[in-house]
């Protein structure tokens, strides 16, 4: 779950749970929400992306 936060920064919480569930593990996304606030990766606590190139596609 770090490991896909650190090398995913701009995924969120929600979309690096789902990629946990699409390997076969039941997570939630309130855990890892709690994980990644706990490990420091605030970054990724974002549910939707804030990349520019988001911003430009809306």
């Amino acid at each position: 779950m770090l490991r896909l936060a650190a090398e995913n920064p701009d995924w969120g919480y929600r979309r690096i749970a789902g990629q946990i569930v699409g390997l076969g593990r039941k997570v939630s996304a309130a855990t890892v929400w709690a994980i990644l606030k706990s490990a420091g990766l605030r970054g990724s606590l974002s549910s939707r992306s804030a990349s520019p190139e988001s911003r430009i596609l809306l």
